[in-house]
């Protein structure tokens, strides 16, 4: 089998010396790019690293010494996910039911070290700070108080537009009259009236 090389491990081998001032050893120390990129970002100056050895005998006889190496005080914390995050987001935005929870919501994702990783993928920051926008614009819109006399005023006038009678109209097309129709069903009404163009025919009824 193939010599195989593993991140953040190393081997020194046995150096044929010519020269009193050669090494007794050489080789190589294999860094994972993962672990230098978050050393470099958590790291405000000399970096240490903490570095184990063993002694190993191959069949020939020869003696190498294997290394590992990891930040001193331990691994670092391995890089954030974006896409981890923004699924998250999308999770925890579907269970915002209100202004109050939204707003926290967004106070974290808004935060410099949250918003760092959404960030460092444009695309997903993009589609992150949409999917804020279409959130609050729902929430804003569900809780806005509603006029209700401005809808059934609008009524009147498409009725009067279509040429249909109020009250007529509205027990034929909800089968009660327009004071018990819910709000839901009254925004409903008036966008049908809305999309009608020309006076009812069968069909409309």
């Amino acid at each position: 089998m193939a010599y195989q090389k593993f991140p953040n491990k190393g081997t020194l081998f046995k150096a044929e010396k010519t020269q009193a001032d050669q090494p007794n050893y050489t080789g190589y120390l294999l860094l994972d790019r993962t672990m230098i990129e978050t050393l470099l970002r958590t790291s405000n100056g000399d970096i240490e690293l903490n570095i184990s050895l063993w002694k190993h005998e191959t069949k020939s006889g020869a003696i190498n010494l294997n290394l590992q190496c990891e930040p001193k005080g331990g691994k670092p914390n391995p890089p954030a996910d974006p896409l981890a995050y923004l699924n998250k987001l999308k999770g925890k935005i579907a269970a915002c039911n209100n202004l109050k929870d939204f707003q926290e919501l967004y106070d974290k994702i808004k935060a410099p070290a949250v918003w760092e990783v959404f960030q460092s993928v444009p695309a997903i920051a993009l589609e992150a700070s949409d999917l804020l926008s279409e959130k609050k614009a729902k929430l804003v819109l569900a809780t806005a108080p509603i006029d209700l006399s401005a809808i059934l005023s609008e009524l009147d006038v498409h009725c009067q537009r279509l040429n249909l009678g109020k009250a007529e109209h509205c027990l034929v097309r909800w089968n009660k009259p327009r004071e018990r129709l819910s709000t839901e069903e009254l925004q409903q009404y008036l966008i049908e009236l809305r999309s009608a163009q020309s006076a009812p025919n069968d069909d409309f009824f």
